[in-house]
């Protein structure tokens, strides 16, 4: 699950965004470029919309014209992304349904991985994980799940050391747990050493 995803799902809007995101990963796979579509169209949701909520109201709004949202589409976006993109949420626009954009940006993304049998695991560590950490988790999910792995991985200092993952509904068995325990040593040992360098830094200021 994304940080797309709500803990309220509308029946209707999932629905709709499967459907919308079917179109959009058949038009995507004759460009060839069906990663980079599905990878914008979540930037533009999380990196811009997510931020800009004046911007998404406009897009939103039934009382402002299918015209001038398409012309803030060609200004804002059609240097930064995909003509297939661009072509899509103006297909979006045009419906009004860029209200289930967020919907269909999630069955994009799962469209994708079931396409290329991968699964999306969120991770949330107490610290930033570095590449080499990064490759050795992704080397124990892929050998235990039997898959490819998409790694999503969030900072959330809550932690007291350790990882927590989630791969959709999924329950992770004993033999990957024990598999994660030094990793989860490793995260641990970094984050009491950023802790003792904060309070040095601390001492040697005060």
């Amino acid at each position: 699950m994304t940080n797309l995803e709500t803990k309220q799902i509308d029946p209707n809007k999932e629905h709709l965004g499967k459907i919308y995101a079917k179109a959009l990963i058949d038009a995507a796979e004759k460009s060839g470029d069906t990663e980079v579509v599905v990878t914008q169209l979540e930037s533009l949701l999380t990196d811009v919309l997510a931020n800009l909520t004046s911007l998404a109201s406009y897009l939103q709004s039934p009382r402002v014209a299918l015209e001038a949202k398409t012309q803030l589409l060609d200004r804002a976006l059609a240097a930064q992304i995909s003509p297939v993109l661009l072509n899509f949420l103006k297909v979006v626009a045009r419906r009004g349904r860029m209200d289930s954009l967020a919907e269909m940006a999630v069955a994009a993304r799962h469209l994708f991985n079931e396409a290329r049998q991968m699964v999306e695991v969120e991770v949330r560590a107490a610290v930033e994980l570095d590449e080499a950490m990064r490759s050795q988790l992704s080397d124990v999910l892929t050998s235990s799940l039997g898959r490819k792995v998409q790694l999503r991985v969030q900072v959330d200092s809550t932690l007291i050391g350790g990882i927590v993952l989630r791969i959709g509904d999924q329950v992770i068995d004993g033999s990957v747990v024990t598999r994660l325990t030094q990793m989860r040593q490793q995260i641990r040992d970094r984050t009491f050493q950023q802790i003792r360098a904060a309070i040095d830094r601390f001492a040697d200021n005060a």
